[in-house]
């Protein structure tokens, strides 16, 4: 009796095991498209903010004047 039931238990814990893994699988299938979509924005606002600091500092290199000796 308690052959078939440590087979059994061993059984259980298997199945648990690929049901677990299926549900990894999915939820990593599921996020990646996101993540991906986040890095793509996360880019587009980085160069925006570095177009529009770049912009400011040749607004005031330009319009700031420049004392020679």
């Amino acid at each position: 009796m308690s052959v078939s039931f440590v087979g059994h238990a061993t059984l259980m814990q298997a199945r648990d095991e690929r049901v677990f893994r299926s549900a990894i699988t999915r939820a990593v299938k599921a996020t990646t498209p996101t993540i991906k979509e986040g890095c793509k924005v996360a880019f587009v606002l980085a160069s925006l903010l570095t177009v529009m600091i770049a912009l400011a500092a040749l607004d005031v290199w330009i319009w700031v004047p420049h004392f020679r000796n």
